[in-house]
């Protein structure tokens, strides 16, 4: 059986004479391990790759740039004639009726990204202002006026893939660690 371990931060990765040992910044280590996957963004997975010079080099060539993300809930449902949108000319990028997503209960909330220009301009803004702005912009781009309810504003340091592996995963067979995730082909969140 698989144990998985929730919410807990590895902070090194170290050999030792049965496998890799993962030390951990609260729980102290797991492991022997024979293998090692990193699934996180390249700038995270570098400190833990260091085992790896093959690895290393694949991983300094991906890079990623800043996305800020609103969750925004209205009073009322409106129809603003789309689900989800492209936006340009705008710090908004994207749009998208929470709703319209797979899964996503009913209701008036939506999810804002703005582009990444707009968010690498604001990347240490406080998250309320950010809020405030990516929901103005909405305001703009849909021609209404909103009665917003609540807001969530999240930073995602390393949200869009700019230039990717090109490979559908990392490997590295001489250490048996390996790296997969959106830095490999290029997604977003």
């Amino acid at each position: 059986a698989l144990e998985v371990q929730s919410r807990t931060r590895v902070v090194e990765v170290r050999q030792s004479p049965n496998g890799y040992l993962l030390r951990t910044e609260t729980h102290g280590d797991f492991g022997p391990f024979d293998h090692v996957v990193l699934a996180t963004p390249p700038p995270q997975a570098i400190p833990l790759a260091s085992l790896s010079s093959k690895l290393l080099h694949a991983l300094s060539q991906v890079d990623f740039s800043p996305v800020w993300a609103v969750a925004m809930e209205l009073a009322k449902e409106t129809d603003y004639g789309f689900d989800a949108a492209w936006i340009s000319d705008s710090p908004l990028r994207w749009a998208s009726r929470r709703s319209a997503q797979h899964g996503r209960p009913s209701g008036a909330g939506w999810v804002l990204h703005a582009s990444r220009e707009w968010s690498k301009e604001h990347l240490d803004e406080d998250s309320e202002w950010v809020a405030r702005a990516l929901t103005s912009s909405f305001s703009d781009a849909v021609s209404h006026d909103l009665t917003v309810t609540r807001t969530q504003a999240h930073r995602w340091r390393f949200g869009l893939v700019s230039k990717a592996a090109k490979r559908p995963y990392l490997s590295d067979l001489s250490t048996q660690i390996h790296y997969c995730g959106d830095g490999c082909l290029g997604s977003s969140v």
